[in-house]
């Protein structure tokens, strides 16, 4: 960078004008002194000159050497030993600015949600099903209910929209973060006893899965976690043909779910057929409302997945 900015002052200092010579030349050896003297006296003034005739030159020059000064100054200033000095504030600020640059410009994060949930909330998403986080809907990539313009994107009751609490422990204080770049939503509380984060994501490459996780590490024992999930109502969209629950301790359940009006006029009730509707078909684990924590880490994954 030194030898940049050198090179750049030579080139603002010897830069010809537009007729291809100088200004003012230097006398040449057959000149009086007294002529070489003056002249000399004047390149100051002619420095000056060229300078002011050339703006852009003159900035970006500049530019550079702020650059190299703030590069330069903390480790001129910031050393330590015998005699030696500590510019600590001077250190830290540039410390500062070198961490924000290793931040993900992809991730946002925030300690407080938006006052209009969930209208203003974050999505998760890829393609094939959507999910407004925290919200009691899913929705899937083609399925609509109501005919003409009466149609709607169909809503699939929310399968994993939770909210952690620890039984007996008040509210801790939570932070939230969005990676855009994996399409991940990660809420973490933390609190002296314990920290809790959960995870959700609708799945980049088997597009058909929604999966959240949740991840305990409890500081001591006998913590019960609590889990509150937003379901909602059942669905005005949808009729449950079938509804299957499987498991005593890892509760399974399958559910086929059809469209209850068809997104074409009909003449009557009675040309309603089930190839007129959309059948949407639902396996998903359920989420126990109390985990026990054991102490140390804990962890726990539930995937719900959609076919059409």
């Amino acid at each position: 960078m030194l030898a940049s900015l050198v090179f750049l002052m030579a080139m603002l200092v010897t830069w010809k004008g537009p007729t291809g010579v100088y200004s003012q030349q230097w006398p040449t050896n057959g000149e009086d002194n007294d002529d070489i003297i003056l002249s000399r006296d004047s390149v100051c003034s002619t420095i000056f000159a060229r300078i002011m005739a050339r703006p852009l030159l003159t900035a970006f020059t500049a530019t550079v050497l702020c650059i190299l000064v703030l590069e330069l100054l903390p480790t001129i200033l910031c050393w330590d030993g015998a005699g030696g000095h500590h510019i600590k504030k001077f250190h830290q600020y540039f410390q500062t600015i070198h961490e924000k640059q290793d931040e993900d410009p992809t991730v946002f994060k925030t300690s407080s949600l938006p006052d209009d949930l969930p209208r203003h909330m974050a999505t998760v998403g890829n393609g094939f099903l959507g999910h407004v986080v925290y919200a009691d809907n899913i929705y899937v990539n083609g399925v609509y209910n109501g005919a003409r313009g009466d149609s709607h994107r169909a809503r699939v009751p929310s399968t994993c929209a939770l909210r952690l609490a620890v039984d007996g422990h008040a509210a801790a204080s939570s932070s939230y973060a969005l990676d855009v770049g994996k399409g991940v939503f990660t809420e973490t509380v933390d609190h002296e006893d314990f920290k809790l984060e959960y995870r959700i994501f609708a799945h980049r490459k088997h597009t058909k899965l929604l999966v959240c996780q949740v991840s305990a590490e409890a500081k001591k024992p006998g913590l019960v976690l609590l889990t509150n999930n937003n379901h909602g109502n059942l669905s005005e969209d949808f009729d449950i043909i079938k509804d299957v629950i499987e498991g005593s301790s890892a509760v399974v359940r399958k559910q086929h779910l059809r469209t209850r009006v068809a997104e074409v006029s009909l003449s009557s009730e009675k040309d309603v057929t089930p190839s007129n509707l959309t059948d949407v078909y639902l396996v998903y684990d359920e989420v126990p409302e109390r985990l026990e924590l054991q102490q140390g880490h804990n962890s726990w994954t539930w995937i719900t997945a959609e076919i059409q």
